[in-house]
């Protein structure tokens, strides 16, 4: 259902994701070797979609919006494989070899070298102006890693504190993804700033459902993004985008985080 909605941005998508996979092939390998990096559909593609779209509303796409948006998911990539990380190694009782992939080591390393893909592909496509929103959006997710840590049952402590953890690890991240979006088309402050409570909403949703809260409390959220989106002018992109939160709000998507 979602891959219909996005289906007017295939192309650039593909562009995203080879911009991507070119940057993950190592002297070693595939750097899937070492970390679990693989994705639903959904989490591979929300991301950079919302930077695209956001700037399409304002403009042409240009390789520098293409390169924010896989900028925008090496941070996502780099924060799950970090998130997945276990406490510690566990040795198999069975004496078989145990996959690098659910150890330490390597993920804390490949997590690393993405968060590192995010600084150089700014450099490399002359956005570093994007450097210091980008990095206090990292410095929120792992906030929010630290805050989860602390409260290993969230799901039986304070709402508040599940919607803490939810603002910092995924709503700030789309609320960047949009606002930045659409600054790379030279969209005015009052407009990035509306594309900015956007996706801070949409991405509250986003990560209720991916916790399996119940709906109740996504559709305030769902609502309000929508409100935002209706201080805009009516447009193609404006449809997709109002299409793409109308999805959840019929239940249409479902949402879980799958690593494979």
């Amino acid at each position: 259902m979602i891959n219909q909605v996005l289906s007017s941005i295939t192309k650039e998508l593909k562009d995203v994701y080879q911009k991507i996979e070119n940057e993950l092939v190592i002297k070693d390998g595939h750097i899937s070797s070492f970390a679990h990096i693989k994705y639903s559909y959904i989490d591979s593609a929300i991301r950079p979609a919302l930077v695209i779209l956001s700037a399409r509303m304002f403009g042409r796409i240009t390789e520098k919006t293409l390169a924010l948006a896989a900028v925008c998911q090496f941070i996502y990539m780099a924060s799950q494989v970090h998130l997945n990380i276990p406490d510690q190694n566990i040795e198999p009782s069975s004496g078989k070899e145990s996959d690098p992939r659910d150890g330490s080591q390597f993920p804390v390393l490949v997590g690393d070298f993405l968060y590192g893909k995010f600084f150089t592909t700014l450099c490399d496509y002359d956005i570093v102006k994007y450097l210091r929103p980008l990095s206090e959006i990292i410095c929120q997710i792992n906030e929010g890693g630290l805050l989860r840590s602390k409260n290993p049952n969230t799901e039986v402590s304070s709402s508040l504190i599940i919607k803490d953890i939810i603002s910092k690890e995924t709503a700030e991240l789309f609320a960047g993804c949009c606002s930045l979006g659409a600054e790379s088309a030279n969209a005015r402050p009052d407009e990035c700033l509306s594309l900015h409570q956007f996706g801070k909403n949409f991405g509250m949703a986003y990560g209720l459902l991916e916790k399996g809260l119940p709906f109740e409390n996504v559709i305030h959220y769902l609502n309000k993004a929508l409100e935002e989106l209706s201080l805009f002018n009516k447009s193609l992109t404006h449809g997709i985008l109002e299409e793409l939160v109308n999805l959840f709000l019929r239940r249409k998507i479902a949402v879980c985080r799958m690593v494979v």
